[in-house]
């Protein structure tokens, strides 16, 4: 039973098995409000930065990351009644349904899937209409989509929101865009990403760049640096249209 001042939540069934351990976890909960099944042997201590070293990995031109043998993941969840997730569990939560929720990973192979499908959500003033989210990695090959039908904000709506990233030698080469259905695009940001040394550079491709429906490009020299320690240096940023124009110094 779940409760607070307001609200309370009876599981009607709750069943749950398995292990945790510092180098590997078996977990299998059964409910009538949410199911997890969750199986690794990837020390719980040493999974966020594997991925951290994975994912910058990308954005070299050298491969720096060798994945430990024999290791796996295996994760699904269902929520078939989130009642017990909004205003109980997760203030400000309203209403959310998850249509799919499903991640893998052997290192044997290198590879890694993730898919998350989420209908619905609305928290607090945030509705959020047809969330997809799709990763694909194998080796030094990553194709990773975010797409959203529609967001809302109070007054304020996006329709057609996407974020597409693929993998190029030594770079991330990702597309920010805004379309509705078969509409032109309203906004279309290609940039591609790179490490070098101990920071990250940015530069804009100016093929395709869209804001506000109006085509612009961009000086092909242009580049961000970000420092690991902070602080960002521009160099060349210089976008323009027929009749506007940014420039970063």
């Amino acid at each position: 039973r779940l409760s607070n001042k307001k609200e309370e939540f009876r599981f009607k069934r709750f069943n749950v098995a398995g292990h945790l351990n510092a180098d590997s976890s078996d977990i299998n909960l059964n409910s009538d409000a949410l199911t997890l099944a969750y199986r690794t042997n990837v020390p719980v201590d040493s999974l966020l930065p594997r991925m951290q070293e994975k994912f910058t990995d990308y954005f070299r031109a050298a491969t720096a990351f060798h994945p430990a043998p024999g290791q796996y993941m295996d994760l699904a969840v269902t929520l078939p009644n989130s009642d017990w997730l909004t205003g109980l569990v997760v203030p400000g939560l309203h209403r959310v349904t998850l249509k799919k929720f499903a991640g893998h990973y052997d290192s044997d192979a290198d590879e890694l899937k993730l898919d998350i499908d989420i209908p619905e959500l609305n928290f607090d003033s945030v509705e959020v209409t047809d969330l997809a989210v799709n990763v694909n990695a194998k080796g030094n090959s990553l194709s990773a989509k975010v797409e959203v039908q529609r967001v809302t904000y109070d007054s304020l709506s996006i329709d057609g929101l996407s974020l597409t990233s693929r993998s190029k030698p030594g770079a991330l080469e990702s597309t920010l865009r805004v379309q509705k259905g078969d509409d032109p695009p309203s906004y279309q940001v290609p940039v591609r990403t790179t490490q070098e040394g101990h920071g990250t550079t940015l530069h804009v491709v100016p093929e395709g760049l869209v804001l506000d429906k109006e085509e612009w490009t961009a000086d092909p020299r242009n580049l961000l640096r970000f420092a690991a320690a902070g602080g960002v240096q521009a160099e060349h940023f210089d976008l323009h249209s027929k009749v506007q124009h940014v420039q970063m110094v």
